[in-house]
């Protein structure tokens, strides 16, 4: 009785001798019954459709979006697609890639209507502008606040931001009263991070800072 030709897959082999160890061994009756002429699967082959069925598993359930990713060395994994606006990026664990928002924290203060700077050339925090942020994972913190400054004296005036620890990099400075916005931005690690308006008066002046509202954001990146 002949048998139809069953294609196994592109790893079906053409040899004249079977190997030791082949799975089973199926007659190509396209080329006769000859036992010269016969195709076998191997245990390698057998893996290799195994892993084609694995994908295939996989690729079966996906729609249009998503994205795979190694989820081991030998595994993928299937990550369905996000929501609009969203971004792609690892996870706190930095095991898989996942969909999230860029943002990672923000705040903003009101300071006093009126703040009054001791003497003395060095930043002092000015009241009520103190926001900590907490970030998750690795960011960019960028940090801003309008105010109007000015000297009780005739030296220069300063305000600048305070970013984790750091000294302004960036300040304002005006003898006469002036309304500014000073912006501040800088990678920093994972954590709580401390942001605040400073200020100061050159010499032995003083000097005023009226209304201050500060913004700080933080979002992902390096």
């Amino acid at each position: 009785m002949a048998l139809d030709p069953i294609k196994i897959s592109a790893y079906d082999e053409l040899d004249e001798t079977p190997a030791i160890g082949d799975l089973f061994i199926i007659v190509d009756i396209s080329e006769g019954a000859d036992i010269d002429k016969t195709k076998h699967v191997t245990m390698a082959n057998l893996v290799n459709l195994s892993d084609q069925a694995a994908i295939q598993e996989i690729v079966s359930s996906q729609a249009a979006g998503d994205t795979f990713y190694a989820s081991a060395a030998d595994a993928l994994a299937r990550l369905a697609k996000g929501a609009g606006g969203q971004i792609l990026k690892m996870n706190a664990g930095a095991t898989a890639p996942e969909w999230g928002g860029a943002l990672l924290d923000w705040g903003q203060d009101n300071g006093a209507a009126t703040w009054t700077s001791g003497a003395g050339a060095a930043y002092q925090d000015v009241t009520g502008t103190t926001l900590t942020l907490t970030l998750p994972v690795a960011g960019i913190v960028i940090v801003a606040c309008s105010c109007r400054f000015y000297s009780n004296g005739g030296w220069n005036a300063f305000v600048g931001i305070n970013i984790d620890g750091n000294a302004p990099a960036q300040a304002l400075n005006s003898v006469s009263p002036v309304t500014g916005t000073p912006i501040e931005i800088r990678a920093c690690a994972a954590g709580n991070i401390v942001v605040k308006l400073q200020a100061y008066a050159y010499s032995t002046d003083t000097m005023k800072v009226e209304n201050p509202h500060l913004i700080a954001f933080a979002i992902a990146g390096s």
